[in-house]
C-alpha cells in the first residue's frame, strides 16, 4: 500500500499555515508554499500528512485535532493526531491508538490544530 506523501507548514511568527510545494534542502534549508515566498525552514512547524481524510473528506496531518467516538466510554472526545513509534497515532500514544485502528472516516472529523486552536484540547 503506497500513499500520497505531502506536508503542510505553520509559520510561527504569522501564526498561518501553508501547504508546502517542496523543500530545498541546500543549505539553508527552505520551503516553498504556493501563497508564500521561499523562505527557511526555522521560521515553520512541519507537519505531515497521514494519508487519511476525516468524515468530511478533510485531510488529517499531524498536529490537528480530532474529534472521534470513544467506544470504551461511550463519548466523544478531542485528541491531537501524533507520529508515533511509525504510526499515527490520535491521544495517549498507544499501538491501540494508532489511527489506522479508528473508523475513519465515519466517526473522526478535524476540528482544528494544535498551533492554531490549543484550546481545543
Amino acid at each position: 500500500m503506497s500513499r500520497e506523501i505531502k506536508f503542510r507548514a505553520f509559520r510561527k511568527d504569522f501564526n498561518t499555515m501553508h501547504i508546502v510545494e517542496n523543500i530545498n534542502f541546500d543549505l539553508p534549508i527552505t520551503l516553498m508554499c504556493a501563497d508564500l515566498q521561499t523562505d527557511a525552514i526555522y521560521n515553520f512547524i512541519l507537519m505531515q500528512y497521514t494519508g487519511l481524510k476525516d468524515k468530511n473528506g478533510v485531510e488529517i496531518y499531524e498536529g490537528d485535532i480530532i474529534s472521534h467516538h470513544n467506544e470504551t466510554i461511550s463519548m466523544f472526545e478531542k485528541v491531537e493526531v501524533k507520529y508515533w513509534e511509525g504510526a499515527f497515532v490520535a491521544g495517549r500514544c498507544t499501538a491501540n491508538d494508532a489511527l489506522v485502528n479508528y473508523n475513519v472516516p465515519s466517526y473522526v472529523e478535524v476540528i482544528g490544530n494544535i498551533y492554531q486552536n490549543p484550546e481545543l484540547l
